[in-house]
Parts: structure tokens; sequence; C-alpha cells
């Protein structure tokens, strides 16, 4: 018997004004989202702690939104967030 993992990412590019990330697929639960942020210059990239952003629409077929971060200036531009 073979098993498949599929794995599906939300992109989107930071422009100094967003704070909510949609994403349009299901995640069981929380312990199945990683939310990274990508320095589109240096290629470095920083997976975010749960505490420092919510999800909504968890287990939801139709997605929900990663609201990061929590306080703040929104995430600069230059970035790009993937869930």
């Amino acid at each position: 018997m073979t098993l498949t993992t599929q794995s599906i990412k939300a992109v989107a590019q930071s422009n100094g004004a967003t704070t909510v990330w949609p994403f349009a697929f299901i995640i069981p639960d929380l312990a199945s989202l990683t939310f990274t942020v990508v320095n589109n210059a240096s290629g470095n990239e920083t997976i975010i702690a749960p505490v420092n952003y919510t999800v909504s629409g968890l287990g939801n077929p139709a997605g929900g939104s990663v609201t990061y971060p929590l306080s703040g200036s929104p995430q600069a531009a230059g970035f790009t967030m993937a869930s």
C-alpha cells in the first residue's frame, strides 16, 4: 500500500498594510499549519510561532485566514507570507 502526502500552500506578498492572509483550502488543525515569512531580498525564512498569529477557519474545507501580526505594524513590503 502506498501512502501519499499532499502539501498545499497559500503565498502572498506583504505591502505594509495587510494583516489578514487568506487561504482557500482545509487546514484540519493548528498543528497542521506552518506560517512562514520570507525576506525577499535575502531569502531568509522565519517560521512564525503560533502564539504570534491567529487562525480562522480551521477544519473548514473552504479555508479561512491567518491574522499576523497580532499587534504592532503590518509586515513591511518586500516579504512573502506563506501558510
